[in-house]
C-alpha cells in the first residue's frame, strides 16, 4: 500500500504474546494495496508455523522459557483465536461499513481464561491451518475492496482496513520470531552442559 506519512506510537507493554496495541495515526494519500503479495505472505507464514511446530513432543510444546512467558501450545492457541476472532472478522466488519463496535477480544488474558494449556496441541495446529486457508480464500474472493474504509478504535484511533491487513501479516511474523526463540531456548536446556555461544555474534 502506498501512502503518505504515518505515525505509529506504542500504547502499552508487549506482554507475553510478543506485541502490544499500537496507535496508528491517519495515513493520507493512500493509493493501493498489493493484495497478492500480502496474501502470499499469509500463505508462507502458515507453512513456516506448521513446519516449526510440527512433530514436537508434549514436553517441548508445554515448556516455557520463563514463568510469565508462553509455551508453544499457548502461542498456537493464540494464533488460532486471533485468526477467527480478530483480523479476519475485523476486516470484514470494516469493509462492510458496519457502525457497531468490534466484538471485544482479550488476547492477553485468553491463555488463562480459555485454559490454553488444556487444548489438544495437534488439533489446534491443524485447526489454525484450516482457518488460515479459509482466510486466504476469503481474501482472494474480495471484489474491489476499499482498503481506505476505516473504523474508530478506542485505542488505535482511525483504523483503516489496510492497517488491519498488514498488521495481520506482521502479527504472524512477531509470533514466528517468538516461536523460534522458544524452540531455541528449549534446545539450549536439552544440550546442557554445552552452549550455543559459537552460533551467536
Amino acid at each position: 500500500m502506498q501512502s503518505g506519512k504515518c505515525t505509529i506510537e506504542s500504547t502499552d507493554n508487549p506482554g507475553p504474546q510478543g506485541s502490544g496495541l499500537r496507535k496508528v495515526q491517519p495515513c493520507e494519500n493512500q493509493i493501493r494495496m498489493n493484495i497478492s503479495s500480502i496474501t502470499n505472505q499469509l500463505k508462507q507464514n502458515k507453512l513456516v508455523i506448521k513446519t516449526l511446530l510440527g512433530g514436537l513432543s508434549a514436553e517441548q510444546y508445554v515448556w516455557k522459557p520463563a514463568e510469565n512467558s508462553w509455551s508453544l501450545l499457548e502461542i498456537i492457541s493464540h494464533l488460532l483465536d486471533e485468526e477467527k476472532e480478530d483480523f479476519r472478522q475485523r476486516i470484514k466488519l470494516t469493509l462492510a461499513g458496519k457502525d457497531k463496535p468490534f466484538p471485544p477480544i482479550d488476547p492477553h488474558n485468553w491463555p488463562q481464561m480459555r485454559n490454553y494449556l488444556s487444548r489438544n496441541y495437534n488439533e489446534t495446529l491443524s485447526e489454525f491451518s484450516m482457518e488460515r486457508d479459509a482466510s486466504i480464500g476469503w481474501l482472494q474472493g474480495l471484489e474491489s475492496p476499499n482498503w481506505n474504509d476505516f473504523r474508530e478504535h478506542p485505542i488505535a484511533g482511525k483504523l483503516y482496513a489496510g492497517d488491519l491487513l498488514i498488521s495481520w501479516v506482521v502479527h504472524d511474523l512477531i509470533h514466528i520470531s517468538q516461536i523460534t526463540r522458544c524452540i531455541s531456548d528449549y534446545l539450549e536446556t536439552e544440550a546442557q552442559p554445552y552452549s550455543s555461544g559459537y552460533a551467536k555474534p
